[in-house]
């Protein structure tokens, strides 16, 4: 991922519009915005503290304009009918628990 990013910040300026499933401590979010790419880092929303914690990751990291957002996998929310089209949608160890598969794969934004 870190190489996506490194090449199109090099290569051109980096405009992607990326949202992080499940992001938990927020890494792969982090790196992105970092890269310059519009990000969108998203949890359960019956998690909040989880949302906080990925909040207080972008204020330690300097990222204010990173939007943190609850959604829930299996629901349609308005959070998730507002998000913008993406270019990029990022999961890291999202598919540890078969049964969360398929309600991932239904929540999941497309553009």
């Amino acid at each position: 991922m870190c190489n996506l990013f490194l090449k199109q910040t090099i290569e051109s300026e980096c405009t992607a519009v990326c949202s992080q499933l499940g992001a938990g401590v927020s890494l792969p979010g982090v790196v992105a915005a970092k890269c310059g790419a519009q990000v969108i880092l998203s949890d359960s929303a019956e998690l909040p503290l989880c949302l906080e914690n990925c909040r207080r990751t972008c204020e330690v990291n300097e990222l204010p304009n990173v939007l943190v957002v609850g959604i829930t996998w299996g629901e349609v929310s308005p959070d998730l009918l507002l998000l913008p089209p993406l270019d990029i949608i990022l999961g890291s160890d999202v598919f540890y628990e078969p049964e969360d598969f398929e309600n991932a794969l239904v929540t999941s934004p497309s553009s």
